[in-house]
């Protein structure tokens, strides 16, 4: 399949080509998405369906011509409208993202995520975020639980000067009294507040 011009709002992300080829029982997919410069996605996986489930395991992936190690002996899991990750992991030398559980009951944690990879789906070719990296872990296990712990060091926007950004969560007793704080060097605001549990809400795929 091959689709062109596709746009995101007013960015244009180029064309698709999506390539699917069954061999016994898998099937090998592979999708780019690219422009005359730039690969935004590159993805090869293998596809292998049971009686229970829809096993999908990666084998490559390529994000903003960057290539990151995918554990291609942990697959993602279709199954009964859910999704589920077992182990599942992506990184680089300096980064590092961690999934386990389904769509009820999931962790995730974060390791030194550079966030400038999100000035492309901002503002096209013009450069945000200068500097940042996200780490933290979010927990979440259904009635909803819900632990979050994160901080965005050094980050620079516009060239400001840098700042860290530092959040928590718990659930408790049906709400989420939430900490947020932003500091620099001669600043810091600090933000407290509570989020009624009541309107998370998961939608079904």
């Amino acid at each position: 399949m091959i689709a062109t011009h596709l746009y995101y709002d007013s960015i244009a992300l180029g064309n698709m080509n999506l390539d699917m080829v069954k061999k016994d029982e898998t099937i090998h997919a592979n999708l780019v998405l690219a422009n005359d410069s730039l690969t935004l996605l590159g993805l090869n996986i293998h596809i292998l369906p049971t009686d229970s489930s829809t096993l999908i395991y990666p084998d490559k992936l390529l994000f903003l011509n960057k290539e990151y190690f995918v554990d291609s002996t942990n697959p993602v899991s279709i199954r009964n409208n859910d999704l589920a990750f077992n182990h599942f992991l992506i990184s680089r030398p300096d980064m590092e993202i961690k999934m386990n559980g389904d769509l009820d009951a999931f962790d995730i944690s974060l390791k030194n995520v550079n966030l400038t990879p999100l000035n492309y789906l901002l503002a096209g070719d013009t450069t945000i975020i200068n500097k940042g990296l996200l780490t933290g872990t979010i927990s979440y296990a259904g009635n909803p639980k819900l632990n979050l712990k994160a901080v965005v060091d050094s980050l620079i926007l516009y060239n400001s000067e840098p700042v860290t950004i530092t959040a928590t969560a718990v659930s408790d007793n049906g709400l989420v009294p939430f900490e947020f704080m932003l500091t620099n060097e001669a600043n810091k605001i600090n933000l407290n507040g509570q989020y009624s549990q009541q309107r998370m809400k998961w939608m079904p795929l």
